[in-house]
């Protein structure tokens, strides 16, 4: 079900992945690995989903998707980023928890290689969702140790 609504999102952009994953993670704790792998493969499966419409459809698609990003400043910033570091900047933007969908977005309108971009979208989105949902089952504990909360 988590992997169905980050797919579904990466197009909706209805909610925001990384808290979903701690949020998921804090209810079942024991289960971090299943709910990072489930939202690695949605998230990543709706961005290259993404990537490949937006590599044949183009700007009019965007206008009518998001017409406020085409004018963003993320929108100018992954503009720059993507032309100067190419597949670094996806990797870098996938790793971090804000927004992906400007340089996803570039990289299809780039027409960079298909399967370059999900090998980079891949690597980052697992190492961000797995190290969020790693935190989200191992942090109480920790501060518990350290004596930050108490039980």
């Amino acid at each position: 079900m988590l992997a169905l609504i980050a797919a579904v999102d990466y197009v909706l952009f209805l909610v925001p992945m990384t808290p979903l994953t701690i949020a998921s993670v804090a209810i079942v704790p024991r289960n971090w690995i299943r709910i990072a792998l489930a939202i690695t493969l949605g998230s990543w499966i709706g961005a290259m989903g993404f990537e490949i419409v937006v590599a044949h459809q183009g700007i009019p698609l965007l206008q009518w998707l998001a017409p406020r990003m085409l004018h963003s400043h993320a929108w100018e910033l992954m503009q720059v980023w993507i032309g100067r570091y190419g597949f670094w900047a996806l990797f870098v933007v996938a790793l971090s928890p804000t927004v992906d969908h400007p340089i996803v977005a570039l990289a299809g309108l780039s027409k960079l290689p298909v399967v370059e971009v999900a090998l980079v979208l891949l690597a980052g989105k697992a190492i961000k969702y797995f190290f969020f949902a790693w935190c989200g089952a191992n942090a109480p504990g920790l501060l518990r140790k350290l004596k930050i909360i108490k039980k």
